[in-house]
């Protein structure tokens, strides 16, 4: 892998994969050529975790990535295996994982270090954001906000939007939180895992930015809703009567209009300022 000076902001991304070959290039292209890599702003440890495909899926991550990946495959117990393994090795200033598939946006990689480098914020999300099988985007949506009440009730695949794993990143030192042997035995909920320890130590920020997005393409965990729920409901936190009347009002808020929604969430949502080019 290229070295780069260790003054810069190091991001950890982990794209765990197994037979991915047809969706596998377009989502390490997006990792590797955001803008903040390629000029040089950041150092970029991305890691492709493959579970022993029987498909080309390692050389066509190799052909996309080449030298600005690495490329671990081995047998794995699941999707979240591989990601508890890619974080044990080694984590960054930045982490996030995205699956086979899914997309960043180009510039995610800057909005994420202007927004993160002060240290105030531990956990951001941008915009929901879906792609068609083919990569346009569609149904995006600015998230109201994630009460971190909510979130360990696991409200957010109940009662509320969901959390976008594709669009959520969070510091190292959030993820020291984890116990990176209890999400290796996630089958399905292992992102509601990470959640539910996050916001016991931090609140979950919004930006008003697009950073990346879920790829509709038809073999996705997120389609076993039943069996991710029961896993989920072991996790969740009791709710309390108090968390069903603010889940009242946040239900009628997160269909609000976008300018009504950033007028309600002052508190934990990031706005760029054009005039200082910085995020408030």
């Amino acid at each position: 892998m290229t070295e780069t000076p260790t003054d810069k902001p190091v991001i950890r991304i982990l794209t765990p994969v197994r037979n991915g070959e047809d969706w596998i290039s377009d989502t390490v292209l997006s990792v590797v050529r955001q803008r903040a890599v390629l000029e040089g702003r950041v150092r970029l440890d991305y890691t492709v975790l493959d579970g022993a495909s029987s498909d080309a899926t390692v050389e066509r991550a190799r052909a996309a990535g080449g030298d600005a990946i690495e490329i671990i495959s081995q047998p794995d117990g699941g999707v979240y295996d591989a990601v508890a393994q890619g974080f044990a090795s080694r984590t960054g200033e930045i982490c996030g994982y995205i699956n086979a598939g899914d997309l960043l946006f180009d510039g995610a990689f800057d909005v994420l270090t202007n927004v993160m480098s002060s240290g105030e914020v531990q956990w951001v999300c941008g915009y929901n954001v879906h792609f068609t099988a083919g990569g346009a985007g569609v149904g995006v949506v600015l998230p109201y906000r994630y009460s971190r009440r909510a979130i360990r009730a696991g409200f957010h695949a109940i009662r509320l939007p969901i959390i976008q794993q594709e669009s959520t990143f969070w510091t190292g030192e959030l993820l020291g939180h984890v116990d990176l042997d209890r999400l290796a035995r996630a089958k399905l909920a292992g992102d509601f895992y990470l959640w539910h320890t996050f916001a016991q130590h931090a609140s979950l920020y919004v930006v008003d930015a697009l950073l990346g997005g879920f790829r509709h393409h038809g073999d996705h965990l997120s389609d076993q809703v039943d069996d991710y729920l029961a896993e989920m409901k072991e996790i969740a936190d009791r709710p309390r009567a108090s968390d069903y009347l603010r889940t009242s009002f946040d239900r009628w808020a997160w269909r609000a209009p976008v300018g009504l929604k950033k007028r309600l969430n002052r508190k934990e949502l990031l706005l760029y300022d054009d005039k200082t080019d910085t995020w408030r």
